[in-house]
């Protein structure tokens, strides 16, 4: 897994790296465990208080998704509807749900989104748990458009035996219309993703997406790398594809999300350029100390509203309004 300089936005001294903390703003970014610093990040550890709205990080998506040619060609026997009734939270889990009564033609499943849909490159983490009723896929994945996909998807079917597919997107297929192994591999990752709650990670970069579960890394796709921005997708349904999610189910199931984190790039670096160069040149050197955080050391949540493009932001709102009156 090489480094790409484009990822390398700027060089630190190590002791400068600090824990995030309430008071820290990370102007410069978060630095992960091979070194590479990323631009912004969205952290959450649990749900329990989480509300959607207008101004929250992620958004619940509705829409009905016209069939595709399946697999090998054949066209899937439903299509999804993802509505907002199927997402909800349980406890401190963000609970997504694909319903077993289907409403022809459709089967019914959730789709929670970033609202942020500038995401370029990035090391994704969720901890998930996903049902143990056979015939659904749950999915966590960045979306920049259908030929630009980086894919965790979680068969319901395939859990028993600890596997998972790691995908990517604009797919290679081989002479009889399968997919390639250069695009989709599905290893045993030595957890059965319906026992218990696992962290799943996709690291994406220029040259690669290299795959994580539970801290250990499973394996790299290097074919046709995506490099269009977008959004990061949590998704969970069923379409009856006798080659996939083998649906639908026979009982209401769920994919529940107890947290994430996500930190990423984005595809206009100004203001990151802007903040970072600020708190460098700053003679505040307890803020320069701060300017680079350490993944491993994030010890709360990060949203928009307190992360350093946030507070950014509302400043820039803050003196518009000043500048009005």
């Amino acid at each position: 897994m090489r480094l790409h300089p484009l990822l390398i936005l700027a060089t630190f001294i190590a002791s400068f790296v600090q824990l995030h903390t309430a008071d820290a703003q990370c102007e410069c970014g978060y630095q992960d465990e091979l070194g590479r610093i990323w631009q912004e990040a969205l952290v959450l550890s649990s749900f329990a208080n989480y509300t959607f709205n207008s101004t929250s990080d992620l958004r619940i998506t509705e829409n009905q998704l016209p069939n595709d040619s399946g697999i090998n060609g054949v066209a899937a026997p439903y299509q999804i509807q993802n509505t907002k009734d199927n997402v909800m939270i349980q406890g401190r889990d963000l609970a997504i749900r694909v319903q077993s009564a289907v409403q022809k033609p459709y089967i019914l499943g959730g789709e929670v989104t970033t609202m942020r849909n500038d995401i370029l490159y990035g090391s994704f983490r969720s901890t998930l748990k996903t049902t143990s009723v056979l015939g659904t896929c749950a999915g966590f994945f960045h979306y920049g458009n259908r030929t630009n996909e980086v894919d965790i998807e979680i068969l319901s079917v395939q859990a028993a035996d600890r596997k998972v597919n790691f995908v990517q997107h604009e797919m290679i297929l081989l002479p009889d219309n399968t997919p390639s192994p250069l695009s989709i591999q599905t290893p045993d990752v030595g957890v059965n993703p319906s026992a218990d709650y696992n962290e799943y990670r996709f690291d994406w970069t220029p040259t690669s997406s290299d795959f994580f579960v539970n801290g250990n890394y499973i394996l790299s796709l290097t074919a046709n790398e995506p490099s269009k921005e977008g959004i990061v997708i949590w998704n969970h349904w069923s379409k009856g594809l006798q080659g996939w999610d083998q649906g639908p189910p026979l009982n209401d199931s769920y994919l529940l999300v107890r947290s994430f984190k996500l930190f990423f790039n984005t595809s206009d670096a100004t203001g990151f350029n802007r903040r970072c160069n600020a708190a460098r040149n700053s003679t505040n050197t307890t803020a320069t100390a701060r300017s680079v955080c350490s993944v491993a050391g994030i010890t709360g949540d990060i949203t928009s509203a307190n992360s350093a493009s946030g507070v950014e932001n509302k400043k820039a709102q803050q003196n518009a309004s000043d500048n009005s009156k």
